[in-house]
């Protein structure tokens, strides 16, 4: 049996005011993978690492950490 992917991420989406700044993006990373962000300045790269580590609340989407949602046991700040 195969374990569970580490992170599943789907639709993330992040808004600040009038303005949305990750567009509902999905990614995984299985065990044993990297995980490389990769683009321009102003591309979201900053904002998911702070929405993955809790530092900032996500405007839409679900996380999964090893297939339990992060939202039961991640406390974030706003």
């Amino acid at each position: 049996m195969s374990s569970p992917n580490l992170i599943d991420v789907k639709g993330l989406k992040k808004s600040y005011q009038n303005k949305q700044v990750i567009h509902g993006i999905d990614f995984y990373v299985s065990p044993g993978e990297i995980l490389c962000l990769l683009g321009p300045n102003g591309a979201g790269k900053s904002t998911t690492i702070n929405i993955l580590t809790g530092a900032l609340r996500y405007s839409a989407g679900e996380i999964r950490w090893r297939g339990q949602s992060i939202d039961q046991d991640l406390q974030t700040y706003k």
